[in-house]
Protein backbone atom coordinates (compact mmCIF):
# COMPACT_ATOMS: atom_id res chain seq x y z
CA UNK A 1 0.00 0.00 0.00
CA UNK A 2 1.79 3.46 -1.22
CA UNK A 3 1.95 6.46 1.28
CA UNK A 4 -0.92 8.49 -1.25
CA UNK A 5 -3.46 6.02 -0.54
CA UNK A 6 -6.28 7.77 1.28
CA UNK A 7 -6.86 6.74 5.22
CA UNK A 8 -9.51 4.79 5.98
CA UNK A 9 -9.58 6.18 9.22
CA UNK A 10 -12.58 8.37 10.24
CA UNK A 11 -11.78 11.95 11.47
CA UNK A 12 -12.92 12.49 14.95
CA UNK A 13 -16.30 14.45 15.16
CA UNK A 14 -15.46 17.50 16.44
CA UNK A 15 -17.86 18.74 19.47
CA UNK A 16 -20.77 21.20 18.80
CA UNK A 17 -21.80 23.74 20.84
CA UNK A 18 -25.20 23.30 22.13
CA UNK A 19 -26.80 26.26 20.58
CA UNK A 20 -24.83 25.14 17.16
CA UNK A 21 -27.26 21.80 17.81
CA UNK A 22 -30.20 23.93 16.73
CA UNK A 23 -29.65 25.14 14.01
CA UNK A 24 -27.70 22.28 12.51
CA UNK A 25 -30.13 19.62 12.86
CA UNK A 26 -34.03 19.26 12.05
CA UNK A 27 -34.34 18.55 16.28
CA UNK A 28 -35.89 21.10 18.14
CA UNK A 29 -33.88 22.22 20.93
CA UNK A 30 -35.50 22.60 24.67
CA UNK A 31 -33.78 25.41 26.58
CA UNK A 32 -34.16 26.20 30.45
CA UNK A 33 -32.50 29.27 31.24
CA UNK A 34 -33.56 32.90 33.13
CA UNK A 35 -32.89 32.64 36.86
CA UNK A 36 -30.94 29.53 37.06
CA UNK A 37 -27.06 28.58 37.80
CA UNK A 38 -26.78 26.61 34.65
CA UNK A 39 -28.79 27.06 31.34
CA UNK A 40 -29.69 23.93 29.85
CA UNK A 41 -29.99 23.29 26.23
CA UNK A 42 -31.25 19.96 25.11
CA UNK A 43 -32.72 17.97 22.23
CA UNK A 44 -35.11 15.52 24.55
CA UNK A 45 -38.49 16.88 24.89
CA UNK A 46 -39.96 14.42 26.82
CA UNK A 47 -39.84 13.34 30.55
CA UNK A 48 -40.09 14.90 33.92
CA UNK A 49 -39.75 18.64 34.26
CA UNK A 50 -38.57 17.85 37.86
CA UNK A 51 -35.23 16.42 36.40
CA UNK A 52 -34.66 19.37 34.34
CA UNK A 53 -35.23 21.81 36.59
CA UNK A 54 -33.36 19.98 39.28
CA UNK A 55 -30.00 20.01 36.63
CA UNK A 56 -30.62 23.74 35.65
CA UNK A 57 -30.97 24.83 39.14
CA UNK A 58 -32.73 27.58 40.01
CA UNK A 59 -31.42 30.35 41.88
CA UNK A 60 -33.15 30.89 45.17
CA UNK A 61 -36.08 33.14 45.34
CA UNK A 62 -37.00 31.70 41.54
CA UNK A 63 -40.76 30.84 42.11
CA UNK A 64 -42.13 30.54 38.67
CA UNK A 65 -41.36 29.93 34.94
CA UNK A 66 -42.66 31.14 31.66
CA UNK A 67 -42.92 28.14 29.18
CA UNK A 68 -43.11 29.24 25.74
CA UNK A 69 -44.38 27.53 22.16
CA UNK A 70 -41.95 27.33 19.06
CA UNK A 71 -44.33 29.40 16.93
CA UNK A 72 -44.39 32.11 19.95
CA UNK A 73 -48.08 32.30 20.16
CA UNK A 74 -48.30 30.34 23.75
CA UNK A 75 -46.79 31.71 26.80
CA UNK A 76 -47.90 30.40 30.08
CA UNK A 77 -46.75 31.33 33.67
CA UNK A 78 -46.60 28.82 36.27
CA UNK A 79 -45.37 28.52 39.73
CA UNK A 80 -42.37 26.25 39.49
CA UNK A 81 -43.75 24.06 42.87
CA UNK A 82 -46.53 23.23 39.86
CA UNK A 83 -43.98 22.74 36.93
CA UNK A 84 -42.24 20.45 38.98
CA UNK A 85 -45.06 17.77 38.76
CA UNK A 86 -45.47 18.17 35.25
CA UNK A 87 -43.73 16.45 32.43
CA UNK A 88 -43.09 17.04 28.41
CA UNK A 89 -44.21 14.97 26.19
CA UNK A 90 -43.19 14.60 22.81
CA UNK A 91 -42.83 18.61 23.72
CA UNK A 92 -46.04 18.97 24.99
CA UNK A 93 -46.32 19.91 28.66
CA UNK A 94 -48.68 18.23 30.21
CA UNK A 95 -49.87 19.44 34.62
CA UNK A 96 -52.08 17.34 36.65
CA UNK A 97 -55.08 19.12 36.86
CA UNK A 98 -54.27 22.67 35.33
CA UNK A 99 -56.61 25.32 36.55
CA UNK A 100 -56.39 26.56 32.85
CA UNK A 101 -56.44 25.36 29.29
CA UNK A 102 -53.16 28.09 29.07
CA UNK A 103 -50.85 25.49 30.93
CA UNK A 104 -51.29 23.33 27.98
CA UNK A 105 -48.67 24.32 26.42
CA UNK A 106 -47.70 22.32 22.57
CA UNK A 107 -44.57 22.31 21.04
CA UNK A 108 -42.56 23.53 24.10
CA UNK A 109 -39.07 25.25 23.02
CA UNK A 110 -38.45 27.18 26.55
CA UNK A 111 -38.51 27.56 29.68
CA UNK A 112 -38.10 30.48 31.54
CA UNK A 113 -37.40 30.04 35.03
CA UNK A 114 -37.74 33.84 37.09
CA UNK A 115 -38.46 35.73 40.21
CA UNK A 116 -42.14 36.55 40.04
CA UNK A 117 -44.61 35.89 37.83
CA UNK A 118 -45.10 36.73 33.97
CA UNK A 119 -47.92 37.89 31.75
CA UNK A 120 -49.69 34.45 29.97
CA UNK A 121 -49.74 35.08 26.02
CA UNK A 122 -52.35 33.10 24.35
CA UNK A 123 -54.23 33.95 21.16
CA UNK A 124 -57.98 35.83 21.52
CA UNK A 125 -60.17 33.26 22.07
CA UNK A 126 -58.07 30.45 23.85
CA UNK A 127 -56.68 29.35 26.62
CA UNK A 128 -60.38 29.78 29.05
CA UNK A 129 -60.85 29.16 32.16
CA UNK A 130 -61.84 26.24 33.32
CA UNK A 131 -65.73 26.12 34.87
CA UNK A 132 -66.50 23.54 37.86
Amino acid sequence: MSSDAPSRETPPTPLVEPSSVERSTARTVLMIAGAVERPLEVIQRSGPLSALLGLAVPVPGADHATVSSRDGQFRACIPLDVLRSGRLVAGRLRLPDPPTRCWDVKDVVRVEVTVGSRPDSVPPGRGARRTA
